[in-house]
């Protein structure tokens, strides 16, 4: 949701950019990409210790729970191109070679065809080290791994295919989150409290912290934020569904809200539509139609997927 606030603007920016703004999402609001590689973190480090984890069986399960919807959207792309110039300018700079590479999430330097696609471009990545390291030397050592790679990454400045990435932080604290999760969540409220503070703060500008520690700041609020919810959730507390609802939609919704968007934005040019009630109609619209993906087209396709991946019987089990 602090992305698709973030992005609304899009809904009408033919018409203005004097939009209302709300402080940390009219402004910071992409940093909710930053907060999900944290929760990826987490699950990937609750998935990765269970004791029938085997790395094939668990690609194959990121595979099917992203790529095809991902893929029908890039789909939709290339089908609009032929009847519309509106991805016109993203077709003309990828050509050929950077369109099969957004069909692959092959790590680029450039926005893939579906923009919001570049975040997908890093999970991957850990994806696949996840399946490198964790059967070998377990859960600790994917930690050290992914936060050396950030360490290097700091003074890394060519490019990378994403290997150093300054996002690995969020992976790595994500981790730490599993590993936090049943302590007191008193405290690691109060963590995720002077985390996010200082993190905010210094990208206000009031504290002269580097990019290093400003990441840092924010990855140990988003990490004790994460294990904060889930201690309660130990605890007993539970949650408003209509919370677990937008969860549960939000990959269509990180997806499908861009199409959304282009589309507000075209209508808002020819009924000259208030910007700001055209706004919140678009990103009410978004919600609506990521509900619907979620129910029609994301949900039968993982379930596929889960159908693929599912064990044979033993013979004796058959019995």
């Amino acid at each position: 949701m602090m992305v698709v606030f973030y992005h609304s603007h899009w809904a009408a920016q033919g018409k203005h950019t004097d939009f209302f703004q709300v402080p940390l999402l009219s402004d910071f609001g992409y940093l909710g990409v930053q907060l999900f590689f944290c929760i990826s973190g987490f699950i990937m480090a609750h998935v990765a210790t269970k004791d029938d984890f085997a790395p094939k069986s668990f690609l194959r399960r990121r595979f099917w729970r992203i790529v095809p919807l991902y893929w029908v959207t890039l789909l939709l792309i290339m089908l609009i191109s032929f009847t519309s110039n509106i991805f016109d300018k993203q077709v003309e700079t990828l050509g050929v070679w950077g369109i099969a590479k957004s069909f692959l999430m092959l790590p680029m330097q450039e926005y893939p065809l579906l923009s919001p696609g570049w975040s997908l471009e890093h999970e991957v990545i850990f994806y696949i080290i996840v399946a490198l390291v964790v059967p070998f030397a377990g859960l600790r050592v994917l930690f050290l791994t992914i936060f050396a790679l950030w360490v290097i990454g700091l003074n890394y400045y060519g490019w990378d295919y994403h290997l150093f990435s300054k996002n690995h932080i969020y992976f790595a604290l994500g981790i730490a989150a599993y590993w936090l999760r049943k302590k007191n969540p008193v405290l690691l409220g109060l963590g995720s409290a002077l985390g996010l503070i200082a993190g905010y703060l210094s990208l206000y500008g009031f504290f002269q912290f580097s990019s290093a520690a400003k990441s840092l700041s924010l990855a140990i609020g988003f990490s004790f934020l994460i294990s904060t919810l889930v201690s309660l959730e130990y605890r007993g507390t539970r949650f408003p569904q209509l919370f677990v609802r937008i969860g549960n939609i939000s990959y269509s919704l990180y997806l499908v809200h861009v199409f959304v968007y282009i589309g507000f934005e075209k209508v808002a040019w020819k009924i000259n539509a208030n910007p700001e009630a055209w706004r919140l109609l678009g990103l009410i619209a978004a919600i609506i139609i990521a509900n619907l993906t979620y129910k029609y087209l994301e949900t039968p396709l993982h379930k596929t997927g889960n159908a693929f991946n599912l064990k044979p019987k033993s013979k004796k089990e058959g019995e």
